[in-house]
This record gives C-alpha cells, sequence and structure tokens, in this order.
C-alpha cells in the first residue's frame, strides 16, 4: 500500500502537488507515527518553498521532492540537517528538530520534523514597526550573521558561483546587456574569504515569536559564500528597501561600500533573478529597461539611501 498515491513524471506534476494536503496527508501521518509522535489535527499549509511543507499540532513537517519530481534533494536534505545542528551551537534562534529520516513509499521520500514556532512572518510583522523596533531586529539580524558566518571545513558540498550564474535560468526577463555584465561580474570576484550563509533571509524564512526574537526557518539552501552573499535577500525581500532598517542595517559603513557590496552578492547569489525582478516589480519598472549594472546600483542608490 502506498501512502502517496500521486504521479511524479517531473517539475510540473510535483508543482500540481507539492501543496496538497490531500496528497500528503495519510503520508505525513505515516510518518508521524513512525516517529512515536501524536499528531491529533489533520496537516495545514504552510508557506510553499520547493518541497512540501505542512503543520500539525506543534509539529513542522517537511517533505523532500524525491528524485522522480526532477529536483534533486538529497544535498538539500544533508544541508538542512547539519546546518541545523552547527546553528543550535552556535546558539542561534532556530526551530528544534524533532526527527529526520526517509521513507521508501511509491518513491523516496525524506524528511525532517521540526517544532513550530509560535508567531508571525516577518513579511507580516516587520512593515508596521517603529524606529526602536526596527533598530532591534537589525541588532539581532547582524548577531545571527556574525554567529552563523563562520569559515567551516566540509560542513556542506561547495558550489561554482559562476557555473551557477551562467546557467541560472531565474535570470530570464532580464536584458541580455544587465545579465551578460551580472556574469561578467561574478568571475571576476575574489572568493577566496568563504564562510557558511543562510542564504535566503526572507520575511517568509524570519519568523517574530511573541517576544520579539527573529527565529530563522528554512536552511535547505545554505552554503559556502562571501558573507555579502545575504546582502540581497535581507535588503530586498526581508527590509523590501525600507529606509529606517536600510540605514540601521548600513550603520557607519560607507554607503557606496556597501551598495557595491551589494550588488557583489546579487551576482552570484541562486535567486538573482528573482529578487531583481520582484523589486523592479515592486517598482513598476520594467524588467528589460535596465540595461547595465551601473543603472540598476543608480536605481537602488535613491530607493535605499535619498
Amino acid at each position: 500500500m502506498n501512502y502517496f498515491k500521486e504521479e511524479l513524471t517531473g517539475f510540473e506534476s510535483w508543482a500540481h502537488v507539492y501543496c496538497s494536503r490531500e496528497a500528503f496527508g495519510d503520508l505525513a501521518n505515516y510518518i508521524f507515527k513512525k516517529e512515536g509522535l501524536l499528531v491529533q489535527e489533520g496537516i495545514q499549509n504552510l508557506t510553499p518553498g520547493s518541497n512540501a511543507v505542512f503543520k500539525a499540532d506543534n509539529y513542522v513537517i517537511k517533505i523532500f521532492a524525491p528524485i522522480e519530481s526532477s529536483f534533486d534533494t538529497e544535498a538539500d536534505y544533508h544541508t538542512e540537517l547539519a546546518v541545523l545542528s552547527f546553528a543550535k551551537a552556535r546558539e542561534i534562534a532556530i526551530p528544534k528538530i524533532i526527527a529526520s529520516g526517509s521513507v521508501i513509499d511509491k518513491y523516496l521520500f525524506r524528511y525532517i520534523i521540526m517544532e513550530f514556532i509560535d508567531g508571525q512572518d516577518a513579511c507580516d510583522v516587520l512593515p508596521d514597526y517603529n524606529r526602536d523596533q526596527k533598530k532591534d531586529t537589525v541588532n539581532q539580524i547582524k548577531t545571527i550573521l556574525k554567529n552563523l558566518n563562520q569559515p567551516v571545513d566540509d560542513l556542506i558540498k561547495k558550489k561554482d558561483f559562476v557555473v551557477n550564474t551562467v546557467r541560472n535560468e531565474r535570470l530570464s526577463g532580464l536584458s541580455e546587456p544587465f545579465i551578460a555584465e551580472l556574469i561578467t561580474h561574478a568571475s571576476n570576484l575574489d572568493l577566496s574569504e568563504m564562510v557558511l550563509v543562510h542564504g535566503d533571509i526572507t520575511g517568509e524564512n524570519a519568523r517574530i515569536n511573541s517576544d520579539g526574537e527573529l527565529m530563522l526557518i528554512d536552511f535547505a539552501d545554505c552554503m559556502i559564500a562571501p558573507s555579502y552573499y545575504e546582502l540581497p535577500p535581507i535588503i530586498f525581500e526581508l527590509f523590501r528597501c525600507d529606509r529606517e532598517f536600510v540605514h540601521e542595517f548600513v550603520g557607519d559603513k560607507d554607503k557606496d561600500i556597501f551598495l557595491d557590496e551589494l550588488i557583489d552578492g546579487l551576482s552570484i547569489h541562486m535567486f538573482c533573478g528573482n529578487i531583481i525582478k520582484d523589486f523592479l516589480k515592486r517598482s513598476e519598472i520594467s524588467c528589460d529597461s535596465i540595461t547595465s549594472i551601473l543603472g540598476f546600483k543608480e536605481l537602488i542608490k535613491t530607493k535605499l539611501y535619498f
């Protein structure tokens, strides 16, 4: 008997079911029972990513996409477990791991069960913060980055940023000259100083609990990278270019140097295209109207500083 009954034949088939409680309900219940966890309520949807993520009682269950989905998530699974252990040892606020493992059902599904953080997504809270709350949040983020962005040996597999940028289909929709400049820029960066990064600190991957504490979730996209790799999601997706947040985050650092680091991080970022296009859409600017890094820098300079 298979608990998961859907047919997976690639990306489109996975995209059709990965948020479906009906498709994953029986499988999730089986995994909970396998781990000796008594769950009273049915699974509920959480913010979707690439994998199937649901809540039940005070648990979050993350079921990683099997190879038949066209995603190879084995490395993501091991990365998330390794980094969660590292983060816990560094006293970073993260969800507690309850259980992890794999089941062979219709397909091989890897999973992680974590505690559910009672609170709100940062994207639903931060826009209403006053200046003091923004300052406190920025201090929390800086402490997290200081503890997380450390050199590590063989914790997770390293990636080739330049190759990833060249092959990154997410850049599609931007102007060809802009794409070419981003690739060239990435190729010329000094990547000698590498640390562990979360890489996706967005409003959906940060939770604010009842005490106002910011907690990170979803460590599957962690990698070894320059520390400035963290900047684009934080500035564009977590802060949404809010000037007060950015002012507190930049602090006494030279603004032009910070802007250069932001562009450096964008040029090698896995989600570079998504971040830029989402920003341009929110700014009501055509994605193909930006034709150079210089033009983009001037645009975001006016958004962040003036």
